[in-house]
């Protein structure tokens, strides 16, 4: 039986409605060697206070502390945070309004093996009047080795770029120095993006181990122009920096991310206005990678995934706006 202490980090702002379950779903958990580290991120309501009172009143085995940050730092600060204080083997990151299955750490571990990374599958609810945004995902239980292998699996595948519902060896995180980009929106981009430059060993898991929660006035609900923006700034980093490595196995991924982003514009989840950087990704990035075969490699999997007309069009504004035919407003 295997015996690891497991670090769950759950940063906290302003979430009082769904704080308790949250935590609760991990005072649950079949497996009980688990420090549970919730980060005060400063928010204005009794999200804190509520944490706090559960703390205070459960007898069971599992480790909770409450960190406190000085300042309001956002996602990313807080988890950043978080992993400065864990003391697990493992790391897993939970949303404060998301929930656990009662074998979800169990499951994880026992599929993970000896590999890096595993992710569960998920499931998703919708609380209160919001689109759903995202699908349940069922994976299957097996075991990736050699970074071909894992990162065309992760493409292929269509799994999370989220943080979350990620079981993650600690020593991983560390040689890596996987710290999550402050000051971003759309941080999880980026911070897979980085995991998956180092990635030898990726594992999934069956299991539903994490149900995620959609609801008004979350960071994914709320038109936020900084959303948009930093989403492309992210996006463009991506692309940038595997137009200059060597790495033919980031230019998987890297497909897998400018399909994401065609088929976001597409679908008006980013505007062509965001940022600068975002023309430059779709017009003269694309120039320089002509060399190596990526810009085709590019065009054929939008079109291998039938994204083809929002890749186009995504392409065909962006060269428009840089050019002068179309006026940003």
């Amino acid at each position: 039986m295997y015996k690891f202490k497991v670090s769950i980090i759950v940063p906290t702002y302003n979430v009082e409605q769904y704080i308790v379950p949250c935590l609760q779903s991990v005072a649950e958990q079949t497996y009980e060697d688990i420090e549970c580290i919730v980060v005060d991120d400063c928010g204005k309501d009794e999200s804190i206070a509520k944490a706090k009172s559960f703390v205070d009143s459960y007898s069971g085995p599992i480790s909770y502390s409450i960190v406190h940050r000085d300042t309001n730092g956002g996602l990313s600060a807080a988890r950043n945070t978080g992993l400065k204080t864990a003391q697990g083997e493992f790391i897993y990151f939970l949303d404060s309004d998301d929930l656990l299955q009662p074998n979800s750490i169990a499951d994880l571990l026992q599929a993970i093996g000896g590999c890096d990374v595993c992710v569960g599958s998920y499931k998703t609810f919708v609380d209160g009047d919001v689109k759903n945004l995202f699908k349940d995902r069922t994976l299957e239980d097996k075991i990736y080795n050699g970074r071909n292998s894992v990162v065309k699996s992760y493409v292929d595948g269509f799994w999370p770029v989220m943080a979350w519902n990620k079981l993650i060896k600690h020593t991983f995180i560390e040689e890596c120095s996987l710290l999550f980009q402050e000051g971003l929106i759309h941080e999880d981009e980026m911070w897979t993006f980085n995991m998956f430059k180092h990635i030898q060993s990726f594992a999934t898991c069956s299991s539903v181990t994490y149900k995620y929660r959609q609801r008004p006035g979350s960071i994914m609900t709320v038109e936020n122009p900084k959303n948009r923006s930093d989403l492309a700034k992210i996006l463009a980093d991506i692309v940038t920096y595997t137009a200059n490595s060597d790495d033919s196995c980031l230019y998987e991924y890297c497909q897998y991310m400018y399909h994401f982003v065609s088929t976001a514009v597409f679908s008006n989840k980013v505007t062509i206005k965001s940022n600068m950087c975002f023309y430059n990704m779709i017009t003269e990035l694309p120039m320089k990678m002509e060399s190596n075969g990526f810009w085709g490699s590019i065009m054929s999997y939008n079109i291998n995934h039938k994204s083809f007309l929002g890749f186009y069009v995504c392409y065909t504004l962006a060269g428009l706006c840089k050019r002068g035919y179309i006026k940003l407003s």
